[in-house]
């Protein structure tokens, strides 16, 4: 019966109580951004402190504040350990950059290893003193044997869990009629039942980008009903490989860019962009590693540039932390595109070089999708092969889209007759999947003053 009323009571709290959520009643932490972090995958093969520093740097300036440390194992893959012993001297050396480990449910007695081995490191990130701890899944009973054990060692974590119930059922058809369909508020109100914790994490990535938004606002606003912060998850787009060649499309940087803004609007408390580096889900915004990952997809497509989603997130991150947009003192245009036709055939697996479409790649469009950052207007021509498109964009934040054909991609951005600049996409549009698989490439293009 606890399962029942657990959940419902969380959202019927959150209804009564919506209007004085301002009052909060939740721990009052600062806005900060971070992300995930996959220490299984870093971005070179055999990483040393400055390489981690590298990284660090990167991500300091787009505005992020640190990293969520995720680990799948400790002792029982000592590579994680010694690659979690670098990272965070890395982030020691350089400052002002903050760590907490995302437990991808490793056993539970590694977990308190790990936590253990870095609670006393400089850069691990606190709340009001106590050590905070997430995770990517894991259901109540492992929550409960990891807050027991470290109990044990007299270690106060802050919790602020992804939590997993894969394969229970939390709600009726009725009750999910209730929450609009929506199957992130089930997972998130049970939690709020099973779970002593402190915040939540909703990780999302796997949806469609308009669904993702909603569920941001949702439990947003259940959360901070209930007394807790809330993490909202901010992905770019997300196509996994293999059993899992499956496609949530973005259209360009619209979808990112909605998630934001639900986390701006339901005044989240933390953002985790999901993900800094995981290559196989496509879902990275750091720089390309630059050695093949991981070392049996000797096969797989080349991993193209997703600096795009990150360089278009800057904006979102300083007004997200302000709470104000900021003003455009510079003008920026980022285009993303997949460089084949949306009919050709990738590579499902790169094991086997089995050649298909990832699931709900019908939903995609052949577009080219810009997103510009403008002090005034421009005009903006893209001509591909055969047909050329001119599109007048105001000043402020735009997103448009020209239709993709197969060819060369040549932009020409003007300003009142002035070039501001004439350039050549990194990549013509084929015909064939095999080389970008269904992923994005993305860039800046580099404008000059008339």
């Amino acid at each position: 019966m606890r399962r029942l009323l657990g959940p419902i009571s969380a959202l019927l709290m959150c209804i009564l109580t919506i209007t004085s959520v301002e009052a909060r009643d939740y721990p009052n932490v600062p806005r900060l951004v971070f992300a995930h972090y996959m220490l299984c995958c870093p971005m070179t093969a055999t990483p040393t402190v400055e390489d981690f520093r590298e990284e660090i740097r990167l991500a300091k300036s787009a505005g992020i504040d640190g990293f969520a440390v995720n680990i799948g194992s400790w002792t029982g893959q000592p590579v994680y350990q010694a690659r979690g012993q670098l990272l965070y001297e890395a982030a020691r050396l350089e400052g002002d950059f903050k760590l907490f480990l995302s437990l991808d449910t490793p056993p539970v007695d590694e977990a308190v290893t790990a936590v253990k081995e870095m609670a006393d490191q400089p850069a691990s990130l606190r709340v009001d003193g106590k050590l905070v701890v997430s995770t990517f899944g894991g259901p109540p009973e492992w929550s409960a044997l990891l807050r027991e054990a470290l109990t044990d060692e007299k270690i106060d974590m802050f919790y602020v869990p992804n939590s997993g119930y894969w394969g229970r059922k939390l709600a009726s058809r009725a009750q999910m009629k209730f929450w609009g369909g929506d199957p992130a508020i089930p997972n998130a109100t049970a939690a709020l039942s099973d779970i002593p914790m402190d915040g939540y994490f909703y990780f999302g990535a796997d949806r469609d980008f308009n669904e993702l938004a909603t569920s941001i606002s949702s439990i947003s606003q259940i959360m901070h009903a209930s007394g807790k912060i809330f993490m909202a998850g901010v992905s770019p787009y997300y196509r996994g490989i293999m059993s899992n060649a499956r496609m949530f499309d973005g259209r360009g940087f619209e979808g990112m860019q909605k998630q934001w803004m639900a986390a701006i609007e339901s005044k989240s408390d933390w953002v985790e962009i999901v993900t800094w580096n995981d290559w196989n889900e496509s879902t990275y915004i750091a720089e390309t590693p630059n050695w093949k990952y991981p070392d049996s997809f000797s096969e797989k497509p080349l991993l193209l540039d997703h600096s795009g989603f990150r360089k278009a997130s800057e904006y979102y991150i300083k007004w997200f932390k302000t709470g104000a947009p900021p003003p455009i003192t510079q003008d920026r245009v980022i285009y993303f595109y997949v460089p084949h036709m949306n009919s050709a055939l990738g590579v499902i697996s790169p094991k086997t070089g089995e050649r298909g479409r990832p699931r709900r790649s019908e939903t995609l469009e052949d577009k080219i999708y810009f997103t510009a950052f403008l002090t005034a207007p421009i005009t903006l021509t893209v001509r591909i092969g055969e047909t050329t498109s001119e599109l007048s964009l105001p000043a402020g934040v735009t997103n448009v889209s020209v239709p993709k054909e197969t060819g060369d991609v040549d932009v020409d951005i003007r300003r009142e007759g002035a070039e501001l600049t004439k350039a050549e996409l990194p990549f013509p549009v084929t015909d064939d999947g095999a080389f970008a698989n269904f992923n994005y490439q993305t860039g800046e293009l580099n404008l000059t003053a008339p």
